[in-house]
């Protein structure tokens, strides 16, 4: 058993109490009521709904974010107990409100986003002490690019940290609203065993119009290994001697909200059981294409026996389910 699989995942990065209305169908006009059919409170952030998600899978996990002294605060720290996860390393930041979002979704699923970065722009490098890495096999950082006091040199200096105490490092990646992409990121990669992006934030990245150029792109920068999630599509995995490329399951559709979130925790899951690239893969389109199903992004079972009946036939698996 490897050091990651002895230990526990450290899910780091953003927070962030969704407020989520459906079905989304336009903006009433200024002074006027709008009718949708619900609306919910969820905790959100790529790092909490990751974690949620590897907590279901029965993986340790822990997350270490920022969240304000307010209600919402209160509301993700709760769910994340709950869930069991680990909060010791989350982080209380009085002079910042709680990370939010506004998620309208529309009849098809597909969603927009009204986001405050509140306290996830209060995380620094100095809340992640050696002490602190040296418990984990794995560092997943969620959320780059939204994270506006760490992002680019600080993040990489931790990444840097955490493969040198051995921890695998992932990094899973948000839209870059600045522009500046490639300028903020590419301090990390050569620092990051396993990228994660969507489609539209690695074209973002890479300026390139394909997944394998996206991928490709990456590599060349130092990148481990890359998953190029693709929606609907699947996904693309490579590293220099790999290329998979996978279909998404066919699932109903409710809210895509968090479906990369759950793609990165089946991947994860994957890692901590020592599984290959391709098979790490196949966990997370599994977990995503569960995680659509379902109104929030971290609000879907996922059964073992589900799991099995998706997964059968591959013995791969068998540590894990």
């Amino acid at each position: 058993m490897s050091a990651q699989q002895k230990k526990g995942i450290l899910a780091a990065g953003i927070a962030v109490a969704d407020v989520i209305a459906r079905p989304f169908r336009d903006l009433p006009e200024p002074g006027s009521l709008g009718l949708i059919d619900e609306i919910g409170l969820y905790s959100g952030g790529c790092a909490a709904n990751t974690a949620l998600s590897l907590a279901r899978l029965g993986i340790p996990v822990d997350v270490l974010a920022c969240v304000g002294c307010d209600e919402f605060g209160d509301f993700i720290a709760r769910t994340l107990e709950r869930g069991g996860v680990g909060t010791s390393a989350v982080v209380r930041v009085g002079e910042y409100q709680t990370s939010s979002t506004v998620v309208l979704v529309s009849e098809d699923g597909e969603r927009s986003f009204l986001h405050c970065t509140g306290a996830n722009g209060a995380m620094r490098p100095e809340q992640f002490p050696d002490q602190l890495l040296a418990r984990y096999g794995i560092l997943h950082m969620g959320g780059a690019l939204l994270l506006p006091g760490f992002d680019g040199q600080p993040m990489a200096s931790v990444l840097a940290r955490a493969r040198a105490l051995g921890l695998a490092t992932v990094l899973d990646t948000a839209y870059d609203r600045t522009g500046r992409w490639m300028q903020t990121l590419g301090f990390c990669l050569p620092h990051v065993d396993v990228l994660m992006a969507g489609r539209n934030e690695a074209a973002g990245l890479t300026g390139a119009g394909d997944p394998d150029g996206m991928a490709d792109d990456f590599l060349a920068r130092g990148v481990g290994r890359v998953a190029i999630k693709l929606g609907g599509e699947g996904c693309l995995l490579k590293s220099p001697g790999e290329r998979h490329r996978l279909p998404a399951f066919d699932l109903p559709v409710v809210d895509t909200t968090g479906a990369g979130d759950a793609f990165a925790a089946g991947f994860l899951a994957g890692m901590h059981a020592g599984l290959g690239l391709r098979e790490c893969g196949l966990l997370g389109c599994a977990c995503g294409g569960r995680c659509v199903g379902y109104l929030g992004a971290a609000s879907f079972p996922i059964e073992r026996n589900w799991l099995r009946q998706r997964l059968q036939g591959l013995g791969e698996f068998a540590p894990l389910l």
